[in-house]
């Protein structure tokens, strides 16, 4: 081969790896690019994940702290609200126009002492069931006589006041809830007084929470029964 030849065919074999090279530089380039977006994406996907997660934890809690406390704060509320029914019907109970029987005089002062607690009234009944004066009723209406509720033989059993479920019989057009508050006299059961506890108290003390928008909060008896609850049947908040 010639001198020219050789020269030639020298120059072509390196204008090839020359050209090999710059054509695989930017493949090269490229590569290392996507591994460094890579490594700077993943750790930062990991982040947001993670963030997302604390987040999420951190308003579960808040949230299953709200309830505990609102839970807490109804609870304190209902328990108020039952003892000041009681509070007036026991004070009622010691009355002696109720012990002397005096249902003319009684009757007006206890729709008196009843004025505070809107929606509730009084019943008074002898151990065998006849209902002696209803505050609700009318003077007209003959008063009846039933078999006591469960609530009302343990109250006279165990001489303290006792809380029902929600029952009805109690009266004739709803169902209620009551207190039952045994009277006697030389230990020997007498009256029992019933107080009945008013089922639109309880739905203000649920609004009263200010419980958040969509939330379903409800009382419950120890039956499972619905005392109240927000929304009603009706999807009134």
């Amino acid at each position: 081969m010639s001198d020219g030849a050789l020269e030639r065919a020298n120059w072509s074999a390196e204008w090839a790896s020359k050209m090999t090279a710059e054509e695989r530089r930017p493949n090269s380039l490229r590569h290392y690019l996507v591994l460094l977006a890579l490594a700077v994406a993943i750790p930062l996907v990991g982040l947001a994940f993670y963030v997302s997660y604390r987040v999420a934890a951190i308003e579960q809690e808040a949230t299953r702290a709200a309830l505990l406390n609102n839970a807490r704060s109804l609870a304190a509320a209902l328990d108020q609200e039952i003892d000041k029914h009681i509070a007036v019907a026991s004070t009622l109970a010691r009355s002696p126009l109720l012990l002397n029987g005096d249902w003319r005089e009684f009757e007006p002062w206890a729709k008196e002492s009843l004025a505070d607690l809107s929606g509730s009234w009084l019943v008074v009944l002898d151990p065998a069931g006849q209902v002696l004066t209803d505050t609700s009723a009318s003077s007209s209406v003959a008063l009846p006589r039933r078999s006591l509720f469960p609530v009302e033989e343990r109250a006279l059993r165990t001489g303290k006041a006792e809380v029902s479920d929600v029952v009805s019989g109690f009266a004739a057009d709803r169902m209620v809830a009551f207190a039952a508050i045994p009277v006697f006299r030389d230990r020997h059961p007498l009256y029992v007084v019933d107080i009945t506890l008013s089922p639109e108290r309880f739905v203000a003390l649920l609004q009263e929470q200010k419980f958040l928008l969509h939330w379903l909060a409800a009382i419950v008896d120890g039956s499972g029964n619905f005392v109240a609850r927000l929304p009603d049947e009706e999807g009134t908040k």
